[in-house]
């Protein structure tokens, strides 16, 4: 039997990662001296949209075992669990050796015939008397296909025209390359507007476009499939893309052969002058001025199949679906917005920008210095040293959403407009980057601001190297930071020439900065800042372009 045909299809929409348990005791103590006896309520509390997901595991019973301070088992029982439920309430009885006891929980997620699917295991110290909540229990896939390493999916880089439906499946291995047989597969799509379903079938909508179709096992192992979607047999992509004029985007062409494309700009086999040009391999190479009209098409033939990409040429970039590079932490800090009504203006109308996309009417801002941020431990972008930027955000209608510990981006919530990764120090997955490419097609700006190694006590270097890789993953060309310092000293001014014309500087006649970082804005990049002929400040729009890595 082929492996890709023994794999079992469930629905759902998260991968299980922690089970809830709340403990609560009361005090029926029958004397000094006498053994407690208390009533112990268990409950075990499943995320949401567990139930479809534990259907297709075959979830039907939980084993639970709780264990004295001697390891004398108090409780063994079985318990019926209805996986249309999110969570079960489990009362027993339960007699301790004294008032205050350290118990060793043991739950075991089951089909009905005791084949573990989930464990998990966690140490509780009760006091009768009073109601305990120990922390949540973490959860260990144990079942059919625990050792898979990862999976292919197939078809990738697949055209499929409206109205059809794409068929996907899969093969899954061992870290020893060896195939896995009767996996669980979780079918998910980077995008909500793309639905695949509990079998892989995914019904294609009737625009031109493209999505990362990912394949999941409970364990977290996943592979992932490109797929394109085309009224013809030929596809693009980026299907549209803003540019600054001058500047360079390759096109990715699918369905006939690398180099076969009859390529035009406007109408005209491979352009000119005035509305760019573009080679046999799809490099576009945009005008010197932007054209009147600004906007352009870029199209790749193959025989009688003919698809396009829209080119928005300005100056500056628009705001939203943006990357905002920041070279110096003290900008948005108390001493600097304080002592500068520049740096006011500049960190309010980072976040209170127009645009288009749904996400510019979102009223919600994400803080995020949970990616091992070096500036949250040196308290350089800790809470205390941003009153005065939160204060102006929160002052213009917004939430502040703080990330201080570690943050992975799924499913970002539709009410936030811009991400703030300060100094971040690790890098990006594939998935984390097609949600960050997503959440900026849809109007969301992410404001990255790295910083020198002397502010931070030198200790800077996986920042400055984790934040090329953001700007690598999500701009075409990438922007580079540097150790050079720019300025430094105790402050510095920027004005006139030095502060380039943008939306977010609009009204800011001067910035003052500390001790910054170099940014090389490369190819698409716009520069905002500049002192002593160095960039600490730019912008790019987001690269749409989807990344992925087949086989996870």
């Amino acid at each position: 039997m082929n492996g890709s045909r023994q794999v079992l299809r469930i629905a759902g929409a998260a991968i299980l990662a922690f089970s809830g348990l709340t403990c609560s005791l009361r005090d029926d103590a029958t004397g000094p001296g006498a053994p407690a006896l208390t009533g112990l309520m268990v409950s075990p509390v499943l995320p949401p949209n567990f139930s479809r997901f534990a259907v297709g595991l075959g979830i039907e019973q939980i084993h639970l075992t709780l264990q004295g301070q001697q390891r004398n088992v108090l409780i063994d029982t079985v318990i019926a669990f209805a996986a249309t439920s999110p969570s079960i309430t489990i009362r027993l009885p339960l007699v301790l050796a004294s008032t205050s006891e350290s118990l060793l929980v043991d739950l075991s997620y089951e089909t009905l015939a005791g084949v573990q699917l989930f464990t998990g295991q966690q140490t509780v110290v009760v006091h009768a008397g009073t109601p305990t909540i120990p922390p949540q229990i973490p959860i260990l896939y144990v079942g059919p296909g625990a050792n898979v390493y990862y999976l292919y999916v197939t078809p990738s880089d697949s055209i499929f025209s409206f109205g059809d439906t794409a068929f996907f499946d899969v093969q899954a291995y061992d870290s020893s390359n060896q195939l896995v047989s009767g996996v669980y597969i979780n079918w998910q799509s980077d995008d909500p507007s793309v639905v695949v379903d509990a079998q892989g079938r995914l019904p294609v909508p009737g625009t031109s476009g493209s999505a990362v179709i990912y394949a999941q096992t409970p364990n977290g192992s996943y592979g992932a499939s490109l797929v394109y979607f085309s009224k013809g047999q030929v596809a693009l992509t980026p299907d549209s893309v803003e540019m600054i004029p001058g500047r360079t985007q390759y096109f990715n062409a699918y369905g006939g052969t690398y180099g076969s494309y009859a390529w035009t700009v406007n109408g005209i086999p491979g352009g000119d002058a005035v509305v760019g040009t573009v080679d046999m391999y799809g490099t576009y190479n945009a005008p010197s001025q932007v054209p009147i009209p600004s906007t352009v098409s870029v199209c790749a033939s193959v025989a009688a199949d003919t698809t396009c990409s829209r080119i928005t040429l300005t100056s500056p970039p628009t705001p939203g679906g943006d990357l905002v590079a920041l070279g110096d932490t003290y900008l948005l800090t108390d001493a600097a917005l304080s002592a500068q009504s520049g740096n006011r203006t500049l960190g309010a109308q980072l976040v209170n920008y127009s645009g288009t996309g749904a996400r510019t009417g979102g009223r919600t801002v994400i803080f995020d210095r949970g990616r091992s941020a070096p500036c949250l431990s040196s308290g350089l972008c800790a809470d205390s040293a941003l009153n005065s930027l939160t204060a102006a955000i929160t002052g213009a209608g917004y939430t502040i959403q703080r990330v201080d510990t570690a943050s992975v981006y799924r499913n970002i919530p539709s009410a936030v407009k811009v991400i703030f990764l300060w100094n971040p120090s690790t890098y990006l997955s594939d998935r984390e980057t097609n949600e960050l490419k997503r959440f900026a097609r849809e109007g969301g700006r992410i404001v990255l601001v790295a910083d020198d190694t002397t502010s931070l006590g030198g200790s800077l270097s996986n920042s400055l190297n984790a934040s090329n890789d953001v700007t690598y993953r999500l701009i075409s060309g990438g922007m580079s930071f540097s150790y050079t310092d720019a300025a430094c000293g105790t402050t510095s001014d920027i004005t006139g020439a030095g502060i380039q014309s943008h939306q977010s500087t609009t009204g800011v006649a001067t910035v003052t900065m500390d001790c910054g970082t170099e940014i090389s804005p490369s190819n698409n990049g716009y520069p905002l800042l500049i002192i002593n002929q160095q960039t600490v400040g730019a912008t790019a729009k987001v690269d749409p372009s989807h990344s992925v890595n087949y086989g996870g």
